[in-house]
């Protein structure tokens, strides 16, 4: 029976814990996917990692342990409490000012624990980002030898890690030799209470042997108890912070309505433009019209506001004054998911997803396969995919890295294409590949963007030849 019932009761809480943490899991990445994009221009990669790591493995296994485990030892107390006062009331003369500064111990020792814990996580999330940036960046690395540079701050990382983790463990340390102190006391007044019971003839024989034994289990539960529940308020942090993840505001919504621009007419009226309200005006007055099919081109040093233009029209922030205009209307007025779907942007650095290559191009899965060959013919891609045994389930690796920069690029630009949408915007997409592959996206810009706006972000003179026209920024204004 007690096999029986202890079964069930693992099986219990294995399943609260799992539903507890596909639930914190669930609601935090729904609430990521969803949030703004200056929360992640505002929160370091590490610490996002650490919360679908670490935080997501305490609620799914940790938590519920100790927290089945806080419970028993809660009532194992309570019973052994009782059964020595009700037996021996003399002992609450002696054990309840004990229990004073057992509480006031244990409130210190929790408040410092639950401190510590949080800082332990805090000293965790630079190790991930680092480590992360590292592979990331691995090529440029080795390039400028910076091998050594890299594995120091590593270490250096580490080492603050490792600090914080010891101090937390010292901590239990403190706590857990002055346990077995108090428990002592009690143990010895629950004795002595006993003999002198006994020798009186006020208790029998077989009443002082079921207090002794529960007298020695009271205070190896009590501390026990103290001890995991510390470390289960430690763990609350991981809560706390899944919590504060799935509390994230979502990006605002100005209309629901199914409204999908038609044409690619792009006008910027008195746009004022800043990333919070204490930094100044990335973009100030800023106003200009861009008929549907032409092709325009934005310049301007470094920090002149070019590459927020097209932030703003995909509302990734958001304009404190004036208007964005697309196909006459507001871009307020369309659905977020509406707008963006009629919009493409070909950065410098292109943007592939571990999948096939299907699932690269066609992200709504609404294209045949016809169609989509017609865009890897126009693109100069179609010799290369036929000659692959998968085609176009080739399989692609995470960020593309089986594929070159002029490859990804030209999938990028072959996206955008096969979506039709109404609006590209081109960062400088060529200041990176080869001279064949740039000459052949300057191709495709010429002869395949027929009805499409096109926006280029350019450095070189050369990258705007034939365009419609240029537009100069300084310090967020139009000059």
């Amino acid at each position: 029976m007690t096999m029986v019932i202890y079964y069930f009761t693992n099986l219990f809480w294995m399943k609260r814990g799992i539903i507890a943490g596909r639930l914190f899991h669930d609601n935090a990445l729904n609430a990521i996917l969803k949030t703004e994009i200056r929360f992640f221009d505002s929160t370091p990669v590490g610490r996002i990692l650490q919360r679908f790591s670490r935080d997501v493995e305490s609620v799914d296994i940790h938590i519920q342990w100790t927290f089945e485990q806080t419970i028993n030892s809660i009532l194992q107390v309570t019973l052994a409490f009782l059964l020595i006062v009700i037996t021996l009331p003399i002992t609450l003369i002696f054990l309840v000012p004990i229990l004073v500064y057992y509480y006031f111990l244990q409130s210190a020792y929790r408040r410092v624990a639950r401190e510590v814990k949080r800082l332990d996580s805090l000293a965790r999330s630079p190790r991930y980002a680092h480590f992360k940036e590292t592979l990331q960046g691995l090529v440029v690395i080795r390039a400028f030898k910076k091998e050594n540079y890299f594995d120091q701050e590593f270490l250096r990382k580490l080492q603050k890690s490792t600090q914080a983790f010891y101090t937390h463990l010292m901590v239990n340390r403190w706590f857990s030799t002055r346990l077995p102190i108090i428990g002592s006391v009690i143990s010895t007044i629950t004795v002595l209470a006993i003999v002198y019971s006994s020798f009186h003839h006020l208790i029998s024989a077989g009443i002082a042997g079921l207090i002794t034994l529960y007298a020695l289990q009271f205070w190896r539960y009590l501390n026990w108890g103290i001890r995991i529940f510390s470390d289960l308020e430690s763990r609350m942090t991981s809560v706390e912070r899944l919590s504060f993840y799935s509390d994230l505001l979502p990006e605002k919504e100005f209309s629901s309505s199914e409204l999908i621009p038609q044409t690619g007419n792009l006008e910027f009226k008195n746009i004022k433009l800043r990333y919070a309200d204490h930094l100044p005006y990335v973009l100030n007055n800023v106003s200009f019209d861009i008929k549907s099919g032409s092709k325009v081109g934005v310049v301007g040093r470094t920090g002149s506001g070019k590459s927020t233009l097209f932030q703003a029209v995909y509302r990734f922030v958001h304009f404190d004054h004036g208007d964005i205009l697309l196909d006459g209307r507001s871009i307020r007025d369309y659905a977020i998911y509406n707008l963006r779907k009629s919009l493409a942007v070909i950065p410098q650095d292109p943007s592939l997803f571990m999948g096939t290559l299907r699932s690269n191009l066609d992200r709504y899965a609404e294209k045949s396969d016809v169609e989509i060959f017609e865009i890897l013919r126009k693109v100069g891609l179609l010799d290369l995919v036929q000659r692959w045994p998968d085609q176009l389930d080739h399989f692609i690796t995470e960020g593309g890295a089986n594929l070159s920069q002029g490859q990804r690029q030209l999938i990028c630009l072959a996206r955008a294409l096969l979506m039709k949408v109404k609006v590209i915007f081109l960062d400088e997409a060529t200041a990176s590949v080869d001279v064949e592959t740039d000459a052949l996206v300057q191709k495709v810009i010429r002869e395949s963007l027929d009805g499409i706006t096109l926006v280029t972000i350019a450095h070189r003179l050369s990258t705007l030849q034939g365009y419609d026209k240029i537009i100069e920024l300084d310090n967020g204004r139009v000059v």
